[in-house]
């Protein structure tokens, strides 16, 4: 022990006659602990950790590609879909206790609250199911979250606000629940605020300020509209599995419907009827969501890839990259 504190006696001398050396030695330290710290904060962020939701285990999503935002016509791995195929997995797969569907992007809105003199202000939207957040789990922290009865046609427009942009952009004001704000030009309710922690269905770097019931789609984006177009897909779909059910034979159920579904189609072309046979679906567990950010760096977060930028600093790439994907 006395050897030990000799030893720290002499190293801190040493230290404070060469200053020079000793800044270079504290921040070597401080930027190596601080990329360990990031590295895994990411690796825990992107490949561990759930959405803070109920049962996550249980959560599937229709599909497994990222496509995005809109497409039409045949996709053989099937990722994306319209409102009238998500209504027919809904009815006719009932292994899902409930199943949801929501914007595969996000919509740009201009927000103005009802009676402000200000100028309308740019937030983030997504669009989505009435039971979207009962599938979830998910409950309001105020006021309530949206319902089936929301995301109907004749509903009147009403939209539930995330805790973060309750906080950032509006103080906490409570007198928010109820209020009436334009989303570009059309008038929505504010139902209730989001319980903190959730930031949606997917790991990105702008999540939603709010969300909208897929009812309203029309209203918001008129002509240019997609929840009537059959042949136009831009939702994703994730539901809660029935306890007990196999995997593989519901997978293999919801490609019967899809290419049922397809070939019932009246635009079906005759140069797509030959690739029926080739659309499937694959069932992907979303117990973190859609996996937009983990399908695309988890490659580069694997210890292999780790181990590979502490040993081969000049080829870092795989690790950095994927750093400076999610900071930006």
């Amino acid at each position: 022990m006395s050897s030990l504190l000799q030893d720290l006696r002499y190293g801190l001398r040493m230290l404070r006659k060469n200053p020079g050396f000793t800044a270079v030695a504290v921040l070597t330290l401080a930027l190596g602990i601080g990329a360990n710290t990031a590295i895994f904060t990411l690796v825990d962020t992107v490949m561990l950790r759930s959405l803070p939701v109920v049962n996550p285990q249980q959560l599937y999503r229709i599909g497994n590609d990222d496509n995005c935002c809109v497409i039409g016509g045949m996709q053989d791995n099937w990722g994306i879909f319209s409102y009238a195929l998500y209504q027919e997995f809904r009815e006719h797969t009932p292994e899902f206790s409930e199943m949801a569907a929501f914007q595969a992007g996000l919509q740009n809105l201009s927000v103005r609250r009802s009676g402000s003199p200000g100028a309308a202000e740019p937030y983030v939207g997504e669009l989505v199911s009435g039971n979207y957040f009962s599938m979830f789990g998910i409950s309001a922290f105020a006021g309530r979250a949206l319902t089936p009865e929301d995301d109907k046609p004749n509903a009147a427009p009403v939209a539930v606000m995330s805790y973060r942009t309750w906080k950032q952009r509006f103080g906490l004001d409570p007198l928010v629940i109820g209020a009436t704000l334009t989303f570009d030009t059309v008038p929505y309710t504010v139902a209730g605020i989001v319980a903190p922690g959730f930031f949606g269905d997917t790991l990105r770097p702008d999540p939603p300020d709010f969300w909208l019931p897929l009812a309203t789609e029309p209203v918001v984006n008129g002509k240019e509209g997609l929840l009537n177009r059959s042949g136009s897909h831009w939702l994703y779909i994730i539901g809660r599995l029935k306890s007990g059910v196999k995997l593989a034979s519901v997978q293999s159920k919801v490609t019967v419907e899809l290419q049922r579904w397809l070939s019932a189609q009246s635009d079906l072309t005759g140069r797509d009827r030959p690739k029926l046979d080739k659309q499937h679906i694959v069932l992907a567990p979303a117990g973190g969501g859609v996996a937009s950010l983990q399908s695309n760096y988890k490659a580069g977060l694997r210890p292999d890839c780790v181990d590979h930028v502490q040993s081969q600093f000049p080829q870092r790439a795989c690790m950095t990259n994927s750093l400076q994907a999610v900071a930006e």
